[in-house]
């Protein structure tokens, strides 16, 4: 049995002396009131050694599981798929959708495709799938909404999703922290995953772990085109580049692979 506290005798004094000078000195209403403020008081010591034997063990886990920093990174690195299963792909740059619908879509990027989708259906989890730091949305890709996060120089934006509203500014981010849900888009529900340095986009297909990505999976291209042939490039207007109209593609400083 616990050890009975001053305090808790003191406790047991004073309301013996209350129920004297009360005027009720009834043996059994004496005995009553005492075992209650003894229970009271064992309970609070049971509560004390509790708290005490919590912040020992968990002093102790620190000591055996030190927490694991976040790997500095300064490019982006995935690990994983942002989605789980998705049921379908976009690849980047010069794809067959972009050719046929730039003009429609694709006015303030050259023409060409910023990013790669992952198709799933309204609601499914999004991941981060790698290491960085969330810095709140991006108006890249923002509809219905977006999630950026900071990697070294790069920002990586998860588009067309909802953002979980457990995210807090410059939390930091790992493979498996839960950024949103897929949300409703007018062009099948997707993720839009884009990379982007000051004003360059990258392919992201470059930055996944070998064995992750099917590359079988993403076709839809025109002949001479491929999911890896732009490595990256600098969006422009199509007023003033436009990489399907031949019309000043210089400016979009296009890296193709070799």
């Amino acid at each position: 049995m616990p050890h009975r506290s001053n305090a808790g005798a003191a406790l047991l004094i004073m309301v013996a002396v209350l129920v004297i000078i009360g005027g009720c000195v009834s043996p059994e209403e004496l005995a009553r009131k005492q075992a209650e403020a003894f229970v009271q008081t064992q309970q609070a010591a049971i509560a004390q050694t509790a708290e005490s034997l919590r912040l020992t063990a968990e002093a102790a886990i620190k000591e055996v599981i030190p927490v694991v920093p976040q790997p500095s990174q300064t490019r982006p690195q995935f690990s994983r798929l942002p989605i789980a299963a998705p049921t379908d792909y976009h690849g980047f740059g010069a794809t067959m959708f972009a050719k046929k619908a730039w003009a429609e879509h694709y006015t303030l990027l050259g023409g060409l495709h910023n990013g790669v989708d992952f198709f799933a259906a309204e609601g499914t989890e999004v991941y981060a799938g790698l290491y960085g730091t969330y810095v709140g949305a991006s108006t890249d890709a923002a509809k219905p909404g977006s999630v950026a996060v900071m990697v070294g120089a790069f920002r990586v934006t998860f588009g067309h999703t909802n953002p979980d509203k457990n995210l807090k500014p410059n939390q930091e981010i790992r493979p498996d922290t839960l950024l949103g849900t897929v949300g409703v888009h007018p062009n099948d529900e997707h993720l839009h995953l884009s990379i982007k340095e000051g004003d360059r986009y990258h392919n992201p297909l470059l930055f996944f772990d070998a064995g992750i990505l099917d590359m079988a999976n993403w076709g839809g291209y025109p002949p001479g085109e491929g999911p890896l042939t732009i490595l990256s490039y600098k969006p422009m207007p199509t007023s003033q580049a436009s990489y399907w109209d031949s019309k000043n593609i210089e400016k979009l400083d296009i890296k193709r692979s070799p």
